[in-house]
């Protein structure tokens, strides 16, 4: 009886301990990735679903780190500094597997095939330097730098093509030369500010939403149907009005009945306070999307 309860226990040991074997084998073949990416950036999203990818092909061990925080972004800089990585190597996403270094989407390949090299052996994480904290990058910056770095960003269609309504709704209405300058200074402090609480860190919650990246995606894809079918609209309308017809794209009733109201409210002071804050909103609003597309490490 004892021998017939012996030998299944026996028999279950040597299957655990095979199993716990196979474990403690397959770890030691791991291979670290160390991954540095924007949420907000689509090259860096869509190379993390790549890598993703990856993860369910090999025994990868994936290290990520958001570099819109300040832990993440002086991590990177210290892999830079261990890599010896040059200014003009830098992109929008950074791995690190090995000795390799790897920051475009059209290195994947290659990346995949530095990962089936080392597959029989594993890979340990590659170490960071103990220098190269981001801080000390930035205080290295000269005035002149940083006046051809916001020069650089100014020249942004989003925000011309932004100021050319607003100038040429005033210029409609018959508004004079200093009301253009209210309007253009209220904008242009909104950015300044924006960039300012940016800078100073005020906004930093709004950088790291995971989410906003893979909202993006969405949003650009919602503007792109949405400009198209107002691109088809305008082709039609203009046939139609050609040939003396109604177009389609108009205001509707209730604002037609009273748009003369409106325009007589914003052409008194209190409209333009009214049109001064709203360009200031959208100053605010441009300056955060601005950065987020000029955003470099």
């Amino acid at each position: 009886m004892k021998r017939n309860v012996i030998i299944p226990i026996i028999f279950f040991l040597i299957i655990l301990t095979n199993f716990a074997a196979s474990v403690s084998h397959e770890e030691g073949k791991k291979i670290c990735l160390i991954f540095f990416y924007n949420p907000e950036c689509h090259e860096c999203m869509e190379m993390k679903d790549k890598i993703d990818e990856l993860k369910s092909k090999y025994p990868l061990n994936v290290e990520e780190y958001n570099v819109l925080t300040k832990k993440g972004l002086d991590l990177l800089f210290k892999y830079y500094n261990a890599f010896h990585v040059s200014k003009n190597d830098r992109g929008s996403f950074a791995i690190f597997i090995g000795n390799k270094y790897y920051y475009k989407t059209s290195q994947f390949d290659e990346l995949e095939e530095e990962i089936k090299k080392h597959l029989d052996t594993g890979l340990s994480c590659p170490e960071p330097s103990s220098e190269g904290n981001a801080e000390k990058i930035v205080e290295g910056f000269t005035v002149l730098t940083v006046m051809a770095g916001g020069l650089a960003d100014g020249i942004n269609p989003c925000a011309f093509a932004t100021l050319i309504f607003f100038i040429a709704y005033l210029e409609r209405i018959k508004q004079g030369k200093k009301t253009l300058l209210s309007i253009g200074i209220s904008f242009s402090m909104a950015v300044f500010l924006g960039y300012l609480m940016i800078g100073l860190g005020i906004l930093e919650f709004y950088y790291k939403i995971e989410e906003v990246g893979i909202i993006s995606k969405y949003v650009y894809l919602f503007a792109g149907i949405f400009a198209l079918t107002f691109a088809i609209f305008n082709i039609w309308d203009y046939f139609k009005i050609e040939k003396k017809k109604k177009p389609i794209l108009q205001l509707p009733l209730f604002l037609k009945k009273r748009r003369g109201r409106i325009i007589k409210i914003l052409t008194q002071k209190e409209g333009i306070v009214i049109l001064a804050a709203m360009a200031f909103i959208v100053g605010l609003a441009i300056s955060l999307l601005e950065f987020v597309c000029t955003d470099k490490y």
